[in-house]
């Protein structure tokens, strides 16, 4: 499986290209409290949603998954998840609760 480890400004680009040989990992750090329209929590840019969403978008991919194994909820990633136009599993499995994070009640 091709890994990418670009930043974000090189990930779609990246992701384009090796796509062609199968399933792609991306190993990212931080980003995900970047919303849509603004910065957030120190993260300028959420460059693995904004990738996800261009290769739906261009429909080179049907279904994305983003594990995120921060310590805490990216709030950022959350927020971009719902404008996907394709299967989007975020799996986020951070161990400290944040006080925005939806509760599992």
């Amino acid at each position: 499986m091709p890994l990418l480890s670009r930043n974000a400004e090189g990930d779609w680009s990246e992701a384009r290209r090796v796509l062609s040989e199968g399933p792609v990992a991306a190993a990212c750090s931080g980003f995900h409290h970047a919303e849509y329209a603004h910065a957030s929590g120190y993260c300028t840019f959420n460059g693995l949603m904004v990738t996800a969403l261009v290769l739906c978008a261009e429909g080179r991919v049907r279904r994305v998954a983003i594990l995120d194994f921060d310590q805490h909820y990216g709030d950022g990633t959350d927020e971009i998840e719902k404008m996907a136009d394709c299967d989007l599993l975020l799996y986020q499995a951070g161990r400290l609760a944040h006080p925005d994070a939806p509760s599992d009640a």
